[in-house]
């Protein structure tokens, strides 16, 4: 069987004044809704979303390390400091993902 590599990306959740960070958030959703979207269409995103705890962070699935680097450069939640820490991880599948073979 042959392993596909991905890119994951572990996103922190805010820390300190989480109204703010709330309030931060809701300015910056339609935004940040929009910039996943285009990650989608433009096809090196694969998942992207943030845990149903939002103190917890969010997970970002891509193809490439390059697509994961890229989109969190420009990320507006990174650009108004809702997520300051972030690391990128290699991830194989263990079993063909039938998702994954339709891409």
């Amino acid at each position: 069987m042959d392993f596909k590599y991905l890119c994951m990306v572990l996103c922190e959740g805010p820390k300190g004044d989480l109204v703010a960070a709330t309030e931060k958030y809701k300015q910056t959703k339609d935004e940040e809704f929009a910039y996943v979207q285009k990650a989608y269409e433009n096809g090196g995103g694969i998942l992207i979303g943030r845990f149903g705890d939002p103190t917890k962070g969010a997970a970002a699935i891509f193809e490439t390390q390059e697509q994961a680097e890229a989109f969190m450069k420009d990320d507006p939640l990174v650009r108004v400091g809702l997520v300051t820490n972030y690391e990128f991880l290699e991830l194989r599948t263990m079993a063909d993902a039938p998702a994954l073979a339709r891409r």
